[in-house]
C-alpha cells in the first residue's frame, strides 16, 4: 500500500560527507520514483534526530542518512509509536543496517523505500536513554573513546584496531551483574548488554544478539590470556556460538551491571564518561522499521509480518 503521508529526511552533516552527498542526490531519485514529497533537514550539535521528529509530526517515513548515533536519536523519539524508520547508511559502522540486511550500497538501500516491508524492533533502555545495538562498560567503551570521529574520518573501521592496540594487554576488573534480580559476580575486560549487538563481517557480538526476541543479551568479555582471545575471535564459526571461553554470556529483560571501579561507559558507540554502574531494560517491538522484504537473519518473535505491515 503506498503511503501518501510525506517523509521526513533527515542528514547528519558529520557522517560520511562524501557518501552523504551522494546518497541525497539519490534519495530525491528514489523519491520522485515512488512519488512520496519529503521534507530535508539536517542535524547539528544542538538539534538531533530527535527534537527534528518531534518538531516534524507525521505518518510518513522517517528516513535517516547518516550513521548509528543519528539513528539512536531517532529511536528515540520513534520507539512505541507506527511511524516507520529506513536507514540510509553512511556512517563508519553501520553496524544496526547490517543487522537489519539493508544493503551498504546506496542504490540497493534506497529500493527498500518502495519495496520494503515494515518490522517490529525491540529497544533497550539504558537509563533515561534509548539504545539498539548494545552498551559497554570497560575496554569497548575505552575504544570507543580513544577512535574519535577525527580519527574514524581519516581510519574509517581501522581506527578501532588502533585504539585495541593502544591497550594491550587488556586488564581485568570485578563485576557484579543483576540479572532479573538474580546477581552473579564475574570479571573480565569488559560487560556488554545488547540488544542487537554488533556485527564486522561474519562476526556478530554476542552471537545470539538477536533485536526481536524480548531479550537483552549480557557478554562478559574475557581476554587475559591467547587461549580466551583466540576463542572470543572464532566465537561466530562455532556451531554452538554460546559455549566459548572467550565470553561468558547470560540473558535477563531487566539488567543492572557495577563494577568495582568507575570504567568507561558507551552506548550504541556514543561515549558516555567513565561510571561505577548502569542499568538496562527493553521495550520489547517498540520500534517499526523499514526492511527488505526478505526475512533478516535474526529470528523475530510474534506472527510474520506483523499486523502493522504495509508496502510502499
Amino acid at each position: 500500500m503506498k503511503i501518501e503521508e510525506q517523509a521526513l529526511i533527515i542528514l547528519n552533516p558529520a557522517a560520511g560527507s562524501a557518501q552523504r552527498r551522494a546518497s541525497a542526490s539519490q534519495l530525491q531519485t528514489q523519491l520522485r520514483r515512488v512519488g512520496l514529497p519529503a521534507t530535508w533537514i539536517e542535524t547539528t550539535p544542538e538539534r538531533g534526530a530527535d527534537s527534528i521528529i518531534r518538531e516534524n509530526p507525521g505518518s510518513g517515513p522517517v528516513v535517516i542518512v547518516g550513521g548509528d548515533g543519528t539513528l539512536r536519536e531517532a529511536a528515540r523519539a520513534l520507539k512505541g509509536g507506527e511511524r516507520p524508520l529506513l536507514i540510509v547508511p553512511v556512517g563508519t559502522g553501520n553496524v544496526m543496517a547490517l543487522r537489519l540486511e539493508i544493503p551498504l550500497q546506496l542504490e540497493s538501500a534506497l529500493r527498500v523505500l518502495g519495496e520494503g516491508d515494515i518490522r517490529r524492533c525491540d529497544v533497550g533502555i539504558c537509563g533515561d536513554d534509548s539504545f539498539l545495538l548494545a552498551v559497554g562498560m570497560g575496554i569497548d567503551g575505552r575504544l570507543i573513546r580513544e577512535a574519535h570521529r577525527r580519527l574514524k574520518r581519516q581510519m574509517g573501521k581501522l581506527a578501532y584496531l588502533w585504539a585495541a592496540a593502544r591497550n594491550m594487554p587488556v586488564r581485568h576488573y570485578d563485576f557484579r551483574i543483576c540479572l532479573d534480580g538474580q546477581w552473579v559476580e564475574d570479571s573480565g575486560a569488559s560487560v556488554v548488554v545488547a540488544n542487537f549487538g554488533t556485527q564486522v563481517g561474519p562476526w556478530i557480538f554476542p552471537p545470539d544478539a538477536d533485536g526481536g526476541d524480548g531479550q537483552l543479551d549480557v557478554a562478559v568479555l574475557k581476554a587475559a590470556s591467547l587461549t580466551q582471545v583466540l576463542s572470543l575471535l572464532a566465537a561466530p564459526f562455532r556451531l554452538r556460538p554460546r559455549e566459548h571461553k572467550g565470553v561468558r554470556l547470560y540473558r535477563a529483560r531487566q539488567v543492572r551491571v557495577e563494577c568495582s571501579r568507575a570504567m568507561p561507559l558507551q552506548v550504541d558507540g556514543d561515549d558516555l564518561g567513565d561510571r561505577g554502574s548502569f542499568e538496562c531494560s527493553l521495550e520489547p517491538e517498540a520500534l517499526p522499521v523499514l526492511v527488505g522484504r526478505h526475512r533478516p537473519v535474526f529470528q523475530w518473535h510474534g506472527d510474520w509480518p506483523p499486523p502493522i505491515a504495509d508496502r510502499f
